[in-house]
């Protein structure tokens, strides 16, 4: 009778735990996502607190002030209480701030290149195709820190925080998602270690170089966004701008894109994560030159003198419009 029972509990056992597990699955599954919605939304609290305080409210008491009952206030008024309320933000140290997140980033993925298992088959026959993907992830590290160290500004007065609230706002949105880019290289970058010559037709292998491919391209195409949010998206990428006065940098942007495109069509050839790897080095090296090439060597007269421009009207719209007299009050404007 005991050995019936514990059978008959053996035989029901599996459907009841199937039951149990596909309800756990589901509930796992809204807790999950439940929990990246609250995740994205502390990450990025003050950028929502300043569109909703400086938008949303700021235009709905524009359009429905009146009807409704609310005080309009003047330009003057509402920048003398921004002053009281909001602390000026400090550009430089936020830029430090910023360069030593992503140096860190930057860190954990060399960290995965030095500290990534190998394959405990025991093969060892394939040493120079381990320290060859070592290399290359090497390079993939430092292409990835030029595209911000390098290539972002340095000062204050150049920077997306300084131009306005919506460029800095931006740019802080940009910014988080191009530091996971950079952690999840490394990732890519590690399970490519772990076995460069894995067969391409293996069931994760797919997988894997769209997860790297994926990263590498988000890196730097923020990047084309990025740097030039400084100056303003709408002014660098002005199509009569480019194709008339500056048909050279369009070109240098056309091949970047173009590059940044067959880094993810790339995931689709069936490599070995040796060859994989070094066909995004050579991408990602192209991709250096050529942003080099377009911030650093190619005119830009034309977007410096705008920039001139803007910093001399947004200096005159605070002089001649609140009348302040003391560099301290225009500082706490932001």
């Amino acid at each position: 009778a005991l050995e019936l029972h514990l059978h008959a509990m053996h035989m029901h056992m599996p459907s009841t735990c199937t039951c149990h597990a596909h309800a756990r699955g589901a509930q796992g599954s809204d807790n999950k996502l439940l929990s990246c919605i609250f995740m994205l939304i502390g990450s990025h609290w003050p950028e929502l607190r300043y569109i909703w305080r400086h938008y949303i409210v700021h235009r709905v008491s524009t359009a429905y002030g009146h009807r409704i009952g609310l005080e309009q206030k003047s330009a003057e008024e509402k920048a003398i209480q921004t002053a009281k309320t909001r602390p000026p933000a400090n550009v430089n140290f936020l830029i430090d701030r910023f360069d030593e997140f992503m140096y860190l980033m930057l860190g954990e993925t060399v960290l995965s290149l030095i500290l990534a298992p190998r394959d405990s088959s025991g093969n060892d026959s394939h040493e120079v195709e381990h320290y060859w993907t070592m290399f290359f992830g090497f390079v993939i590290v430092v292409g990835m820190m030029f595209t911000y160290q390098v290539i972002e500004p340095r000062h204050a007065e150049d920077h997306a925080f300084r131009r306005s609230l919506p460029a800095a706002v931006a740019y802080l949105f940009l910014f988080s998602f191009k530091t996971v880019s950079v952690l999840f290289v490394g990732v890519g970058i590690k399970l490519a270690i772990y076995n460069p010559d894995a067969s391409p037709s293996c069931h994760f292998a797919f997988d894997q170089r769209l997860q790297l491919a994926t990263a590498l391209a988000v890196c730097f195409g923020l990047e084309l966004l990025m740097r030039p949010l400084h100056i303003g998206l709408k002014r660098y990428y002005s199509c009569r701008t480019l194709l008339r006065r500056h048909p050279l940098r369009a070109l240098v942007i056309a091949l970047r894109v173009a590059f940044i495109v067959a880094m993810l069509l790339l995931a689709l050839a069936p490599l070995v994560p040796f060859v994989f790897l070094g066909l995004q080095t050579l991408f990602t090296v192209v991709e250096c030159i050529l942003a080099y090439y377009q911030h650093f060597v190619l005119s830009r007269g034309d977007l410096d003198e705008y920039v001139e421009k803007k910093a001399k009207r947004r200096h005159e719209h605070v002089f001649g419009e609140h009348g302040f007299t003391s560099h301290h009050q225009i500082g706490a404007l932001g």
